[in-house]
């Protein structure tokens, strides 16, 4: 399966965690409205260069009315994905997802591992896919957004690029951005 593929995966998984929480009354669906941020340069501010001895190869941003999605790709098939706002990164709906990964039980086996972990402070899920390789982290960031790794690295490379990331100084760029 491609990265891209496995993102997406992460993030209907996202979705489920929020349609079932509103199943059960929890939280409700609007969109907030977001000011359209413009061009790739917004990801280029977000990202940096180097992680873990990896250089920032691509960046992309994808805005709209409601939010955006910035992405960085890194050499060696690193890719950091933040979305802000819209329907399903609005203050409410993190909130809830931070809650449902905080109670989320781990889930360990011969294929790999699901489990909930606090990175830097922050609520996230971590999850493992022994046969591809692959790892995923989604990382809830307080109530202004999600960012989004994965990649076939080394586990020792993986948790360096995200110990290196300044989370704390990311969540402040996403409350001064529109």
């Amino acid at each position: 399966m491609s990265d891209k593929l496995l993102t997406v995966l992460l993030i209907l998984l996202s979705i489920a965690s929020l349609a079932k929480a509103q199943a059960r009354g929890r939280i409700t669906l609007r969109q907030e409205p977001v000011a359209s941020a413009g061009d790739s340069r917004i990801a280029e501010e977000l990202f940096p260069p180097m992680l873990a001895g990896l250089r920032r190869s691509k960046v992309e941003f994808t805005g709209s009315g409601t939010g955006y999605v910035a992405a960085a790709e890194y050499t060696d098939g690193l890719r950091l994905e933040l979305r802000k706002g819209g329907a399903m990164a609005s203050p409410q709906q993190l909130r809830a997802l931070a809650e449902h990964y905080k109670n989320r039980p781990t889930r360990e086996g011969d294929v790999g591992y699901e489990r909930p972990v606090l990175i830097q402070g922050y609520q996230s899920l971590e999850i493992y896919v022994s046969y591809s390789g692959l790892r995923l982290c989604n990382i809830i960031l307080g109530d202004v957004g999600q960012l989004s790794i994965n990649s076939r690295l080394t586990e020792d490379i993986f948790r360096k690029a995200i110990s290196e990331l300044d989370l704390k100084g990311l969540e402040k760029k996403l409350k001064a951005k529109p």
